[in-house]
């Protein structure tokens, strides 16, 4: 309805919130796009603290410094953009940043089993998406604003913002799947390895602290190392589908640019 409305009222020669002609824009449509998928790549980080805890062992107190690396990179990443955007314009320097961004995300779930590894990781992935979230959009989205620069920047932020509301929820899913599977995982190593399945709950308590010391507790240590490796097994295959994920929205900001291209050089 604020759609048709718009039209109307741009039509009569008044003033819309957001001019009807340039949401017709195929150009800032497609920027819209990668500003939607922009927006699910920086969802991805926000899951760092989770992964460092529960995936490589690093303290709940400790697991927050752990994004240090990654916001570093980012911001360095930012900076790039611009320069890049610069010399080579917006286009390049979105395919670099999705290039890059596709990289750092894929090693997660396909080689990430230590520390230093995660380290490497995150410093690439935080590369690729600060140089996606600078300038290149905003580069673009002015390009093809006209007069309305203000409102045409507010929409891309809008629509970032409900990438980075949708994203979450996508990849929690990953997470609570993953974290339910660890109770009947267990069950299925321990009867393949003829250890008895002790009694009581084995679903995965909120703090971790306090199941690491259950797990300490453990007094058969072949069992205690079958249910570790169980977990660590279970938690690495949850968060290597996240950001799975998050590798594929990085190629699919790829293939939006290439559609963006396509179109802006048609204009031009």
């Amino acid at each position: 309805l604020l759609i048709v409305y718009e039209n109307k009222l741009e039509k009569k020669g008044g003033d819309p919130i957001l001019a009807y002609s340039l949401l017709k824009n195929k150009v800032f449509q497609w920027t819209l796009v990668i500003g939607l998928f922009s927006g699910g790549l920086i969802a991805a980080v926000i899951f760092i603290p989770a992964y460092v805890e529960l995936y490589l062992g690093v303290p709940a107190t400790k697991a927050g410094y752990w994004m240090t690396p990654l916001a570093l990179a980012s911001g360095v990443g930012a900076g790039l953009g611009g320069v890049f955007v610069d010399k080579k314009g917006p286009i390049k320097t979105i395919i670099i940043a999705g290039i890059v961004a596709f990289i750092g995300f894929l090693l997660f779930p396909i080689w990430v089993v230590a520390k230093w590894q995660f380290l490497i990781a995150s410093i690439i992935a935080g590369a690729g998406f600060g140089f996606l979230l600078g300038a290149p959009l905003n580069v673009l989205v002015s390009e093809s604003a006209g007069d309305n620069k203000g409102s045409a920047l507010g929409t891309l932020s809008l629509v970032r913002q409900i990438g980075l509301t949708i994203g979450p929820t996508i990849y929690a899913s990953f997470i609570t799947a993953g974290v339910n599977q660890i109770g009947p995982n267990i069950a299925t190593k321990l009867k393949e390895a003829n250890i008895p399945m002790p009694e009581g709950n084995h679903s995965m308590p909120n703090d971790m602290a306090a199941f690491q010391q259950q797990l300490e507790m453990i007094p058969d240590p072949e069992m205690k190392s079958l249910v570790m490796s169980t977990i660590q097994e279970t938690i690495g295959k949850a968060f290597g589908n996240l950001y799975l994920t998050a590798a594929i929205i990085s190629a699919l900001v790829l293939v939006s640019v290439a559609f963006l291209a396509k179109f802006r050089k048609s204009i031009s």
